[in-house]
């Protein structure tokens, strides 16, 4: 593994700023082409610029500010609103905060790679890997709550990584914590959905310190009384509307769709696997093939009620619309969902197996866990995030959409080029690519 891009590694801030400005350049070129400033509202826009108007409108009224109905923390509504006081408050100008967002989360995954990793040729995969991602692009040219969130969360892991990976007591266990948790404080009042990744961050730093770790689950019970007065405020974690779709309660409709969801993304994790032979030991597929009879099971169990009828968006998607035509059939629509979930629940024991016993750290001399480098707790990151986001999507009513995915995926790069073999790393980049434009295609490009 990691053989791609031999070259002299490059500085943090010149992979910083290089992955920002390319990013951009990219991504200002998709709005051109797909005229994204002419774009009439879709999807949540239509639901989102109506809150952010009335902020305007109304000067930051705080009643302005908070009180609303939508499954968004005001922190969303607010950067937007903020942008638009000094860029322009036109749909179009909003879209630019969505690519500047964007670009700075592709270029932070930059910034995630060890010194020795930064080479053109890394950089460059975990850009594209990035900005290929399932919805990634499509999100950039739209006021949506996925860019800036994503950033957000990137630089959460950014600041996660830098401390767990210090020998320095003060800088891992007092000044990491701090910066966790006022992190997660702006985090929790954008999108509920970052506690994936908090929980993640928590199970992380007591792998790190075991009972030392205190202080990290400290800052996250803290962070989380300060969304109180909000839940207090609203009557629930989301507006009145919307509170429906956070219900807490097992749902296994849920975690078996989102297994299915998820196999496009991850789904070479088990070719992967494979790719290991002998190496990957009798264990790793005894676990892996557990995990896919748990996914049939939750689909058989908890099948998604998913109908035929194009209108019926419980469940939306480029999985659900794979499996649409199949819904007046039960006998073929049950054997796919099965076959999908069990696929994901393997792909998943996959992801996290190799996180944990591949080679993320193979170049490392120093044994773990005592003295863990960045390069393994990123990847090792990625893994939990995508694992309880999963989880996570049990305790969730209402509409399960595919692209609530890219909210837990978004370092999913950085696993890929850590431990996926060159031809495997080049097909899953060259399958995202392909499905990404797909998806520019048909929800930009027809407008």
């Amino acid at each position: 593994m990691g053989t791609v891009g031999r070259t002299e590694p490059v500085r943090l801030w010149g992979a910083w700023a290089g992955g920002a400005i390319a990013a951009f350049a990219f991504l200002a070129a998709l709005r051109l082409a797909v005229g994204a400033g002419n774009l009439p509202l879709m999807w949540d826009e239509d639901y989102a610029l109506p809150i952010i108007e009335r902020l305007w409108r109304t000067e930051w009224w705080i009643r302005a500010m908070l009180d609303y109905d939508d499954t968004k923390g005001p922190v969303f509504f607010w950067l937007y609103a903020a942008f638009g006081e000094f860029f322009g408050r036109s749909a179009g100008t909003l879209r630019w905060l969505s690519i500047v967002a964007t670009a700075a989360w592709a270029a932070t995954l930059c910034g995630l790679l060890e010194p020795r990793e930064r080479t053109i040729g890394r950089l460059a995969l975990v850009l594209l890997l990035a900005l290929t991602l399932p919805y990634a692009m499509v999100m950039s040219q739209l006021v949506m709550s996925e860019p800036t969130f994503l950033l957000g969360c990137a630089l959460m892991a950014a600041v996660v990584v830098q401390a767990l990976g210090q020998d320095d007591a003060r800088r891992r266990l007092v000044e990491g914590p701090i910066l966790f948790g006022l992190l997660l404080v702006v985090l929790l009042h954008h999108r509920i959905h970052v506690v994936a990744l908090a929980g993640a961050i928590v199970l992380l730093a007591l792998w790190r310190d075991r009972g030392r770790s205190w202080p990290w689950i400290a800052a996250l019970l803290l962070a989380g009384l300060s969304r109180v007065p909000l839940w207090l405020r609203w009557g629930g974690l989301v507006g009145e509307s919307f509170q429906q779709r956070y219900s807490v309660g097992l749902r296994l409709d849920s975690l078996a769709y989102l297994l299915a969801a998820l196999a496009p993304t991850i789904g070479l994790a088990l070719v992967v696997l494979a790719w290991r032979g002998r190496s990957a030991g009798a264990w790793a597929w005894r676990i892996a093939a557990a995990a896919g009879a748990v996914g049939a099971a939750l689909a058989l169990l908890g099948p998604p009620a998913i109908s035929g009828d194009v209108q019926d968006l419980r469940f939306a998607g480029p999985v659900a619309t794979v499996l649409r035509p199949l819904a007046d059939s039960p006998l073929l629509f049950r054997s796919a969902m099965t076959a999908l979930a069990a696929l994901g629940a393997m792909s998943l024991a996959a992801v996290m197996w190799l996180a944990w016993r591949g080679e993320a750290d193979a170049a490392e001399s120093t044994p773990e866990p005592h003295h863990p480098s960045r390069r393994l707790l990123g990847t090792r990151l990625a893994a939990l995030t995508i694992l309880l986001g999963w989880l996570l999507s049990a305790l969730a009513g209402g509409d399960v959409y595919d692209r609530y995915l890219l909210a837990f995926t978004f370092l999913w790069p950085l696993w890929c080029v850590r431990l996926m073999p060159p031809p495997l790393l080049a097909a899953q980049l060259i399958w995202q690519a392909s499905f990404t434009a797909l998806q520019v295609w048909s929800d930009l490009a027809p407008h």
